[in-house]
């Protein structure tokens, strides 16, 4: 019961089951949440959503892996740390001074989101080596800040 409650949890409600992309079809269920952080006027909203999903994500995870990782080192099926990462990213790009804070800034952030956690530039590639639980969370975090960083300066050069 409690592993397949965990597995229901990190695999974002079943979503990372999908067997094609489970980071990218992961991420695009996590849309409407990043949606929200950058529509919020509060920016404290945003962050409570992003710090809550975040600790669970952490201490579930954790959970899981000690006592049913069964050496596996990041399984494909956990997505919520994609989450956590979009997440990241627009609470960072609703917190710069953009005028574009719509449908086209969620989907650029989604478009360097992927493109980041695929291609994982340092700091993320240390993060992805590591044989550390919380580092399958560091990655997708690293690049939820360059994803808001680059898709800052996309927004700016082409309001």
């Amino acid at each position: 019961m409690l592993k397949n409650s965990l597995r229901f949890y990190l695999s974002f409600l079943g979503v990372g089951f999908i067997p094609y992309a489970p980071g990218t079809m992961g991420s695009i269920a996590a849309l409407p949440l990043a949606y929200l952080c950058l529509q919020s006027d509060s920016k404290l909203e945003g962050f409570i959503l992003f710090a809550t999903i975040t600790f669970f994500n952490y201490f579930l995870l954790g959970l899981y892996m000690r006592l049913f990782g069964g050496g596996e080192k990041d399984p494909k099926w956990v997505v919520q740390d994609e989450v956590s990462g979009l997440l990241l990213g627009a609470i960072i790009l609703n917190n710069l001074p953009i005028t574009e804070q719509s449908h086209l800034a969620a989907a650029i952030l989604f478009v360097f989101f992927r493109a980041f956690d695929i291609w994982k530039p340092f700091p993320a590639s240390y993060f992805d080596k590591s044989d550390k639980v919380n580092a399958i969370i560091h990655d997708d975090l690293v690049a939820g800040i360059y994803a808001a960083i680059v898709s800052y300066f996309v927004l700016r050069l082409f309001p």
